[in-house]
This record gives structure tokens, C-alpha cells and sequence, in this order.
């Protein structure tokens, strides 16, 4: 009992350990040290050396059978590597400062999941882990952008404006107050690409992919939150799915960095910026991110096929939902026996075809004789198709969209409010729900007591989350555009533009994100959160727990209508 306590109370302050030495390893490479400050952090890893020594040798004597830890705490072992410096003075490898930061790092590595201890002695709820994640990796992305190696030249960036790009990156939205492309350097572009990444798959993802490689078992919360996030049957369905997601996303990604780097490369004629550009492309878009190294996003690529068709390739899979995607692999190759589509693979690939279509036809139709003026006609198609399928959740543009008209930009604002498909790297109030409210429409009108879609019942609840969802979204998109009206100058659309837009992790503009106040950032950023992790997800970690009642009222009617 006495050993068990001990070893919970090793998690515990584990935690914080790797918490302070990643900030002193982030700080002493991206900053340059004095002298004197590079003995000071000298000395700083020498304490966290036998801080991490003492606490390794209390494991080994803590558990039973001491052989079978180091196996299974093989990372732990790197620390050895400094202690031989004990016996070998000769030799500057085994006492160099370079040898203990990579020691360090390596433990930092294998101390990860000690994270999870923390969150079950806390008990947090699995809505909870899931906002935290959110919210740790952003803090993170902030603190490494603000650091003078992630920008060019002597520019300096404030924190709110960090904090903004970081929560655009995690969030997948692409709103910018600095322009990528030239602002940055070529790290924080790197860790704009990287956080754009975590974002676009999920925190949850990640997690799950770090207990695989560290061979962990999940706690229940976890799986709970993993099945109901990937819409399994268990978590055995829910391992293979995420197996299935990130190889079906390296392999998509991958095949959209080549298309871009050999269409690119001829005209730049520089391997490695073209090869950067194109990586960071296509993770941006198959994450439906929209952010571009480019200063006019793709209007320079406006006309440009193999760009346009690859981006808005990688844009739909990313947007129809890695449920959906895993569902049409193993249908089409009846791989474990599933040999039928499911209602919401169905549902999302029509709903997804009929957004596309009728997005393209009315942005056409209301930009040909105006904003598309001088193209040809399959210039105009190409042009009103992109910009129906990044409306939704990508946010790329290749037309300015201050040139189009306000009936044009009104039925965008339909489009991102709608936004991507449940399990997707997309925002909005997701395909899905607005189907199922149409369906919930439509059989109410032919007086049909049971919700049915393509052969199929919807049960009742999921109509009731679907209103709650509609009504929820718009009580926040309406909230944050009072106080936006309070605090901006903009102009109502502009800033009605950019709430929807930031709500639905869109990212595009009509120019009021450069214009924003302090207040007004501040307000973006957690409109982005919010739209990103999903409005039940916040009202769900909020919410107490209560127990179901045993008891019903008697019913009784009331007029509708």
C-alpha cells in the first residue's frame, strides 16, 4: 500500500517535471544565452538530472519485479548516459550539456503518459480532457511563437496576437493578424504546420496514437470519448478506425505534396522552399485550415488546375469525416464483414454533393456578370467551385472577396454556418444536423410520427441534440456579434462575416481581421475554440452530473404554430 502511494505520488510530481524542463529546454534553444545565463541552465539540468535519478531509482525499488520495469521503462534507462561520465572523466560525451539536454529529452519522451495519472486523480470528465487538450496544446503553440526564432528579422510579435495564431492553427480556421508567408520564420511556420496537424486530427487522436506507441492502456474515460468521437462500436473498431485515419491522412497528404511540388518546382526552381510550400499546402488543406504561405492565399493560383483540383480534393476528404472515409474503405473492399454503408456515410456524402453543387451554381450565378467578369466560362466554373467547397470550412480563396456581391457573401455565411461532417477536421453546426433537421422538417409535414431517412429511424433524442446544437450555435454566433458590434468598427456584414467565420473555423475575411481591436482578437479567439471543439462539447464540461429521474410529470398538450 505504502509503495502504491509512493508510486502515484512519482506520477503526480512527474508532471510538473516535465513541464518546467520543457519550458527551460524550449527557452535555452530559441533564445541566445549570455555566459552567464548558459551556466545558469547548466546548472538547472544538472538538478533535474538527479531529480529524475532519484525518482527512477524509487521506482525500480518500488515495484515487485525490478527487470520488467526497465523493459517497459526502457526511456528511463537513457539515464545512465550521464552517470558514466562518473567513471569515464576522460571522455567529454557522457558530462556534456548536449548529452544531458538529449537525456532529458529522451525521459521527457517516456513521462508523457504520466499526464493521464494527473487527469484521473483530478477526475476530470472526458468533455473535460478533451477541452484541456485543446487548450494546453494552444498555450503551448503561443509560447513557441512568441519566441524571437519563430519570427523573420527583428519582428516582434505581441502575446494576444500569438495566442490568435495558435488558436487559428489548433482550430483549424486560418483567420491571421500576421501574415504566414512573411511574418514568420521558417520554425514558426514549422510550428504553425505542426499545430495545424494535432488540430486537423484531433487531440484525442494523438492521444490515443501516443498509448499505442507507448503500449498503455486506456483508462474508461478515454475509450468512452474515443468511441463516441469516432462513432465505433468499441474500441477495438476504434483502434483499427485510427489506424485506418492517420495512414489514409500521411498517404493523401503525401500525394498532395507531390502533385504541388512538381507543378511548383518548375517555376521556383528551389527544392527545398518548394518542397516546404507544397508539404505545408497540402497538410492545410486536407486539415481544412486555409492557411497559405502565400500573402493573396491562392488567387494567384486562381486558374491553375493541378493547384485547385489536389487542394479541393484534399478539402472534401478532410471535410466528409474520417468515420465516413473508414466506412466507404471497408465497404468497397467488404473488409470485416461490413458490406453496407451506414445512414450517416449516406447522408454525408449526399448532403456534402448537394452543398458543393448548389454552393458552385449560386456563387456563379450571382459573380458571372460581376466578380468573374472577364473569365472564361470554365475559368467561372473552376473559380465558383473552389469557392463553394473552401466556404464550407477551408477558407482558402481565390477570388478577393470584398469584390463580391452581398447576396453572394450572404449564402457563404449559410455555408460556413453549416460547415464540415461530424469527425472531420472542419467546424460548423456539421452536415449532418442540418440533414437531420430537414428530415425532421420534411416528415413533420407528411404528418409522419417516427423521424425516417433513406429506409432508416432516427431516434427521437438525436432530433433533440440536433436543436439543441442549431439553438445553441446561434445563441454564441449572436452573443459574440453584439459584443463585436460593441467593440469594432467594421461595419454589421463585415462583422457579422466574421463571427460565422470564426464560429465555423473558416478563416475567411473581408478584411476585418486585420482591423480587430485587442478585445476583438480576444473575442475571435474563443469564438474559434468554441467552434472547434463543439458548443455541446463546452456545454457538456460544464455541466454537473445528475442522476436520471425515476419519476415522469403527466403530459399535457400545447400550441404550435
Amino acid at each position: 500500500m505504502v509503495k502504491r502511494l509512493g508510486t502515484e505520488i512519482l506520477n503526480f510530481f512527474s508532471v510538473f517535471a516535465c513541464l518546467f524542463i520543457t519550458c527551460v529546454l524550449v527557452f535555452e534553444i530559441s533564445f541566445h544565452l549570455t555566459e552567464v545565463n548558459r551556466e545558469l541552465f547548466a546548472k538547472i539540468h544538472r538538478y533535474i538530472f538527479y531529480y529524475f535519478s532519484i525518482d527512477v531509482f524509487l521506482r525500480i525499488w518500488f515495484v515487485k519485479k525490478s527487470p520488467r520495469y526497465i523493459l517497459t521503462h526502457f526511456l528511463d534507462m537513457a539515464l545512465i548516459i550521464p552517470l558514466l561520465g562518473l567513471f569515464f572523466r576522460d571522455i567529454p560525451f557522457f558530462s556534456s550539456i548536449l548529452t544531458i539536454q538529449i537525456v532529458l529529452l529522451i525521459v521527457l519522451v517516456g513521462r508523457v503518459r504520466y499526464v493521464v495519472h494527473l487527469f484521473n486523480i483530478l477526475k476530470f470528465n472526458p468533455a473535460q480532457l478533451f477541452l484541456m487538450g485543446f487548450g494546453f496544446t494552444i498555450l503551448i503553440g503561443s509560447l513557441l511563437l512568441s519566441l524571437p526564432i519563430s519570427l523573420k528579422g527583428q519582428t516582434e510579435i505581441s502575446f494576444v496576437d500569438s495566442v490568435f495564431t495558435a488558436t487559428s492553427a489548433v482550430c483549424v480556421t486560418g483567420l491571421i493578424v500576421q501574415d504566414t508567408g512573411t511574418f514568420f520564420s521558417a520554425f514558426g511556420q514549422s510550428v504553425i504546420l505542426v499545430l495545424v496537424q494535432i488540430g486537423g486530427l484531433g487531440i484525442m487522436a494523438f492521444s490515443a496514437l501516443l498509448a499505442l506507441f507507448l503500449q498503455r492502456k486506456m483508462s474508461s474515460t478515454e475509450s468512452v470519448e474515443l468511441q463516441e468521437s469516432y462513432a465505433s462500436s468499441g474500441l477495438k473498431e476504434t483502434f483499427s478506425m485510427m489506424k485506418f485515419i492517420f495512414s489514409f491522412t500521411l498517404l493523401f497528404e503525401a500525394i498532395g505534396a507531390i502533385v504541388l511540388f512538381f507543378y511548383w518546382y518548375p517555376q521556383t526552381g528551389n527544392l527545398y522552399q518548394t518542397l516546404f510550400y507544397s508539404v505545408f499546402h497540402s497538410v492545410s488543406a486536407f486539415c481544412n485550415a486555409g492557411f497559405s504561405l502565400f500573402s493573396d492565399s491562392l488567387i494567384g493560383e486562381a486558374l491553375s488546375f493541378p493547384v485547385i483540383g489536389i487542394i479541393s480534393l484534399l478539402i472534401i476528404l478532410g471535410g466528409l469525416g474520417f468515420p465516413v472515409i473508414y466506412n466507404l474503405r471497408y465497404h468497397a473492399y467488404k473488409i470485416h464483414g461490413i458490406r453496407r454503408l451506414r445512414l450517416q456515410t449516406k447522408l454525408t456524402v449526399l448532403l456534402t454533393f448537394i452543398l458543393i453543387v448548389v454552393g458552385t451554381l449560386i456563387i456563379w450565378i450571382g459573380e458571372a456578370g460581376h466578380a468573374l467578369v472577364g473569365m472564361t466560362f470554365w475559368e467561372q466554373g473552376l473559380t465558383s467551385f473552389f469557392q463553394s467547397v473552401t466556404t464550407r470550412t477551408a477558407g482558402f480563396n481565390t477570388i478577393e472577396l470584398g469584390s463580391l456581391r452581398t447576396a453572394t457573401l450572404w449564402i457563404m455565411l449559410i455555408l460556413m454556418f453549416i460547415g464540415a461532417s461530424p469527425g472531420s477536421t472542419g467546424g460548423g453546426i456539421k452536415t449532418t444536423t442540418f440533414g437531420l433537421l430537414v428530415a425532421a422538417f420534411w416528415n413533420t409535414i407528411r404528418s409522419r410520427k417516427q423521424i425516417e431517412m433513406m429506409g432508416r429511424t432516427i431516434p427521437y433524442h438525436f432530433v433533440f441534440k440536433a436543436v439543441a446544437i442549431i439553438i445553441i450555435s446561434s445563441i454564441i454566433v449572436i452573443t459574440f456579434f453584439y459584443l463585436l458590434l460593441l467593440t469594432e468598427s467594421g461595419g454589421f456584414f463585415p462583422i457579422l462575416f466574421e463571427t460565422i467565420s470564426a464560429f465555423g473555423t473558416v478563416g475567411l475575411s473581408v478584411g476585418m481581421t486585420e482591423q480587430l481591436t485587442k478585445v476583438g482578437k480576444i473575442l475571435i479567439i474563443l469564438l474559434m475554440f468554441i467552434g472547434r471543439v463543439g458548443p455541446l462539447s463546452i456545454a457538456f464540461a460544464l455541466a454537473r452530473r445528475r442522476s436520471k429521474p425515476n419519476y415522469a410529470y403527466p403530459e399535457e398538450r400545447i400550441l404550435l404554430g
